[in-house]
This record gives C-alpha cells, sequence and structure tokens, in this order.
C-alpha cells in the first residue's frame, strides 16, 4: 500500500469519526440548555439518572417555558433531600443555577462549581452579595433556582419557615416565579447516600406566577409558601430553625438541614 492510499484511508476515518461528532456537537449546541454543547450532555446524563435511579415522575410540565432561552425566571420549590436540584433540572430545557453554601465548596471540586455556576452564599447572613448575583443573574435572562425552606426537614411533611431572601430576589428582579412541589425523595439527608438510594420521586409544577407589581418581599415570601403548603396538603411548620453551629449544611441549597 503506498503512502499516498495511507493517508487516504487515514483522513476518511478520521473524517467519519469527526463530521458526525461536529453535527452533534452543533446541534447540542443549538438545542441544548445554555446554547452550551458540555451543559446539554451533563443534564442529559441527569436526566438518566433520575429516571432510572429514582424513577422520577412529572406532572404540569406544561407551565414550563419550552425554550432553552426563557429569560429571567425563578424556579422555587420545597426542600426535601439533597437530590431535589437534579429531579428539577432533569424536567427542564433550560439551565437552572442553584445558590449554594459558601463552605460547602470544596476545592477539590472547583471545576463541577464553576460549570454549574453555582452561587456561593454566606450562611451567616452578613455577605449579601449572593443576593446581588442573583438578582443580576436573573435580570439578565437567566434563570435561578432556590429552595426557600433553607433546610431539609426531618421527617418531612412539613413546610419549614420561608427565609426573606427570596421575596427580595423576586420583587427587585420582578421575574416570574415557577413553583414546584417534590415528594417521593430519598430519605437519607447526606448527597452521597441520597444518590445512592433509589426512590420514586415526584415533581409536580403548579403555578407560573408574575410578581412585577408587587414590591412587598414579605408579601411575595408569604403567597409562595401558602401556595406550596395548598397544593402539597402538608402543614405549615413556623418551628425555627436550629442554630446553624448544630446542625449540618445543604451542600445544593447553601443552607442548614434541619
Amino acid at each position: 500500500m503506498s503512502l499516498f492510499t495511507i493517508i487516504i484511508v487515514v483522513l476518511t476515518v478520521w473524517l467519519a469519526i469527526t463530521i458526525p461528532l461536529w453535527v452533534v456537537a452543533a446541534h447540542l449546541r443549538r438545542v441544548g440548555p445554555e446554547n452550551n454543547a458540555l451543559t446539554a450532555i451533563f443534564c442529559w446524563f441527569n436526566w438518566l439518572y433520575c429516571k432510572w435511579i429514582h424513577h422520577a415522575s412529572y406532572e404540569g410540565l406544561e407551565l414550563l417555558p419550552k425554550t432553552n432561552n426563557p429569560g429571567g425566571l425563578i424556579v422555587v420549590s420545597n426542600h426535601r433531600s439533597p437530590i431535589d436540584p437534579m429531579l428539577l433540572q432533569a424536567m427542564c430545557p433550560f439551565k437552572i443555577r442553584w445558590m449554594m453554601a459558601k463552605d460547602s465548596m470544596t476545592s477539590n471540586l472547583n471545576w463541577m462549581w464553576k460549570l454549574q455556576k453555582q452561587i456561593p452564599v454566606d450562611r451567616d447572613g452578613t455577605d449579601h452579595s449572593s443576593l446581588r448575583i442573583s438578582i443580576r443573574h436573573v435580570q439578565s435572562g437567566g434563570v435561578l433556582g432556590v429552595f426557600p425552606e433553607g433546610a431539609i426537614s426531618k421527617p418531612g411533611g412539613t413546610i419549614k419557615p420561608f427565609f426573606n431572601g427570596i421575596g427580595f430576589i423576586i420583587a427587585k428582579s420582578k421575574a416570574p416565579v415557577l413553583l414546584a412541589w417534590i415528594d417521593g425523595t430519598p430519605l437519607p439527608i447526606e448527597l452521597g447516600a441520597a444518590l445512592k438510594t433509589t426512590s420514586y420521586s415526584k415533581v409536580i409544577v403548579f403555578d407560573l406566577i408574575d410578581f412585577s407589581n408587587e414590591s412587598d418581599p414579605v408579601v411575595i415570601t408569604n403567597q409562595l409558601r401558602k401556595r406550596i403548603a395548598e397544593v402539597s396538603g402538608w402543614p405549615i411548620d413556623d418551628d425555627p430553625l436550629p442554630p446553624i453551629r448544630t446542625i449540618q449544611v445543604d451542600p445544593f441549597s447553601g443552607l442548614p438541614v434541619g
């Protein structure tokens, strides 16, 4: 076989592999979240995980924007498990950016935090930069995910107090709010254990609310909590959370685990 023939064969094989990959990557960039192929692949694997391991079922998906760039939007849900963000992301054609506790963002996973663009939250409440970042993100057309209970309650089945920051973010950003309720998630509150525990998780999307005419954060916060309590049928639990120093941090919400 001549050198010319070898070069032609190698080039043909290279093109046969490269062109389909390029076409797939271009498609993923066009239709995937954030028009990013890597993010689209990550979201696809997340969807498979939620379906296979947690048998995730969804209702109310007709309320979801059907585009991968829906404009400013805030996703609000109760918080039962560390896998809640994964369940919510799996149902969306767009990327949700989550808040996360700053002291849970370990350096060995910096690549993951950068990929997911988590918003660091300082748990002591003295640093308000996370609120400013969240508002700017939404106003620039991004989607923000928030668990306003701020904790994974044990044993669950109640609606804990909502932190007032959620009402402030909504009042300032003027973005619509997509409300969801999660149930049936695995019982462990530790991320590693929850990831390995099978479940029959259920997500119900039940409201898309426009708060653009409401400027009072307290009114917004109370209305959100009332609606989730109504849909879930769970009682409202007004007991305050334990002191931060005595409780574990939920790495996804950036707030204490009860």
